[in-house]
C-alpha cells in the first residue's frame, strides 16, 4: 500500500494522471485477520482509515486532476509521502504483531505437547 502512494509522486511532478496497477485484497486480508489474529484489528482499521482518507486524492489523480501550481504539487507530494510512510509503518506493525502471535501460539502448542507427553509417560 505504501508503494501505491509513493508511486503517485513522479506522476504529480510530471503533471500526469496516475492509475495504479495495484489490486489490494482487503476483503481477503480482513477475513484472515478476523479469523487468525483479531488482536491486530486496530492496526488494520488504521490502514482502512488511511485508505479512505486518501481515496479522493487518488481518484483525483486517476481522473487527471493534477495540480499545476508548484506549491500545490509540493503539498500533494507531502501528503502522498506521509501516507506512504504511514502505510508502511502500519503494515510493519501488523507484520510484527502477526509474527509475535505466531511465536506465542507455537510456544503454547509446544508447551501443551510437552505437558501431554509428560503426562502420558507418567501413566505407563
Amino acid at each position: 500500500m505504501s508503494n501505491l502512494y509513493f508511486g503517485a509522486i513522479p506522476k504529480v511532478e510530471a503533471s500526469e494522471y496516475y492509475r495504479p496497477e495495484i489490486s489490494l485484497p482487503f476483503a481477503k486480508f480482513e477475513m484472515l485477520l478476523n479469523f487468525y489474529a483479531p488482536e491486530l484489528k486496530p492496526e488494520y482499521d488504521r490502514l482502512l482509515q488511511l485508505r479512505d482518507d486518501m481515496g479522493s486524492t487518488l481518484l483525483d489523480l486517476a481522473n487527471g486532476r493534477v495540480p499545476t501550481d508548484k506549491t500545490k504539487k509540493q503539498a500533494l507530494n507531502e501528503k502522498l509521502l506521509r501516507a506512504s510512510f504511514d502505510a508502511e509503518n502500519i503494515c510493519e506493525r501488523i507484520i510484527k504483531g502477526a509474527s509475535e502471535l505466531g511465536r506465542e501460539r507455537l510456544a503454547l502448542k509446544t508447551e501443551q505437547n510437552h505437558s501431554a507427553d509428560t503426562h502420558t509417560s507418567r501413566g505407563k
